[in-house]
């Protein structure tokens, strides 16, 4: 067996071991937090929200969010990667914002040019590109 073939066979080892602790991890982090809940302290919290308020403040951020994901790709048209289609652009500019909004640090740049990436003609342009377009 050559040393290539013996070096291939440890990432998937690797890759298991690392998925499993990652799964224990997270499980442990789930079982610590659901200890703390207290269903009476939660609906205590919510009782006194005006829920069509929150439906309407959804829906102005989907709004504005759809917006600025339009604003991008004319952004990426600027730059010379116009050929990326609207739906990537947006599907990328929501792949981001989600990035953002679920982890605690602003990650949304990096996974925004990750996901642009994926697209062949984003990633003839290369990542500097994909970058430069954001501030077009």
């Amino acid at each position: 067996m050559s040393a290539a073939r013996i070096g291939t066979l440890r990432w998937p080892r690797r890759r298991i071991a690392l998925t499993v602790l990652l799964v224990a991890v997270l499980a442990f982090a789930a079982w610590t937090a659901s200890r703390n809940i207290h269903p009476g302290a939660l609906e205590a919290a919510f009782s006194g929200v005006d829920w069509t308020w929150v439906v309407l403040s959804c829906a102005a951020y989907a709004v504005c969010q759809f917006t600025s994901a339009l604003v991008w790709h004319v952004g990426l048209s600027a730059g010379g990667l116009g050929a990326v289609g609207r739906l990537h652009a947006i599907g990328a500019h929501w792949i981001a914002r989600g990035a953002t909004e679920f982890v605690p640090t602003p990650v949304g740049d990096a996974a925004r040019v990750a996901a642009l990436r994926r697209h062949p003609v984003a990633h003839e342009g290369g990542s500097l590109r994909s970058v430069g377009s954001s501030g077009a």
